[in-house]
Order: C-alpha cells, then structure tokens, then sequence
C-alpha cells in the first residue's frame, strides 16, 4: 500500500496482508461513512501509536458485531510506526525486490484463488493472450449480450443470439450449448473415447475438464 510520508499526513511505511478487505468485511464496507478515504482518515496518533477509529452510519446490530471484532482485530496485527517514512518493497522475494514470479507464486498460495478453481490456466502451457481470455471467461467478462445488459448497456437488436437466433447469448450459450461451439468439446472427447453431456456452465465445465482427460498431455491439449 502506497500512503503520504509523515510529514505530509500519512502513517509511515506499513506492509498490509494480501487480502481485499471489501470482499473479506463486506457488511462492515456498506456501513462505512467514507469508503475511499486514505489511512490518515481512518485513525490517528496517540502518544506515538496509531489507534484506529472508524466511523459508521449506525449502530452495529448484534448479528454484526462477530465481524466488527474479526475486522478490528485484523487492524490490530498490522503494525505502523511513525519514524519510519513510506516505503515498497515486495514483500514475497528475500531480496525485497517486486518480482512477477514471486507475486505469482504467492497468489496461487491462497485459498480463496484455489476454491476459485482457475489457477490452473496460469501454467505457460499457451500463450499469453489464450490465458487471459481463458480468465476473462471464467470471470464472465466475455461481452455477450445478456452480460452488456447486466451492466446497463443498451442492446437495439435484443438479447437473442446473433449467431443462432434460437436462445439469449450467455457467455454459457455462446461457449457451450451453442453447436458449432460445442462440436470442438465433442471432437476432444470422440478422440479421448469418452462419452459424456454438456455442463450447465462453462465454470462447472472447467472444473470438470480434469476428470474427462485420460492423461495430463490430452488435458493441456
């Protein structure tokens, strides 16, 4: 995290866990009065130790309360001291050097990308630009027509399929029920000897990928 030095404002160097805190405390996240401010907004010092204070738009509920505590004890293990001015450094290599290697590598570490179940398409094994299309599927980033009016676009033509004119264009429809999409997965499994029915999306598709391949060669195939 990148904040002011002390002199300008800011809390000093301070190495925050790789975690998202939005996704992680999301009910704590919608009762926040300020939701983009910096460090400095968010506590202040006393007697040289940062104390965090936070301010809410009303009283916490008793159900909430469990992730008030989980959210200010998380705050409390992050140690900020205030001599010491603002720094980056990766914190994932010895040498203190950002490598993308080394932050790769921590990122397949965590569990909350292995219950994702799309680690695997970061191994090198095609290029650069198949992998990123394969995660941008995954994500359901594919600009088919229902996902453009899921984030409010304006479609003239309907959201029917522009190719067969017989269903809504999902992301799932155009890379799994649509048929000429679906013959290259038959054409795969006819070779492989295998026999089975089309997933219900493509991410169940994926997850189920493995288990249909008689060996790690077809599968990277």
């Amino acid at each position: 995290m990148v904040c002011p030095q002390v002199a300008f404002g800011g809390v000093g160097g301070v190495h925050l866990p790789l975690r998202i805190l939005l996704k992680a405390f999301l009910r704590i996240f919608a009762l926040a009065l300020n939701k983009t401010g910096n460090i400095k907004d968010f506590g202040r010092w006393i007697e040289d130790k940062w104390t965090w204070k936070m301010q809410l738009r009303r009283q916490l509920f008793d159900w909430e309360r469990e992730q008030w505590k989980c959210f200010l004890a998380f705050l409390d293990n992050i140690a900020i001291r205030r001599l010491i001015p603002d720094t980056i450094a990766g914190s994932f290599d010895l040498s203190g050097m950002f490598t993308v290697r080394s932050f790769s590598k921590n990122l397949e570490s965590l569990d909350s990308l292995e219950a994702m179940g799309h680690c695997d398409i970061w191994q090198d094994t095609c290029l650069p630009k198949v992998e990123v299309f394969a995660w941008s599927l995954m994500r359901g980033r594919i600009l088919a027509k229902k996902v453009l009016t899921h984030f409010g676009f304006n479609v003239p033509s309907g959201i029917e399929c522009s190719l067969c004119k017989s269903g809504v264009e999902t992301i799932d429809h155009l890379f799994l029920s649509y048929s000429w999409t679906w013959r290259p997965w038959m054409g795969c499994m006819g070779w492989w000897s295998v026999v089975c029915c089309s997933a219900a999306s493509i991410k169940a598709w994926w997850k189920g990928w493995k288990g249909l391949c008689p060996s790690a060669k077809q599968e990277r195939a």
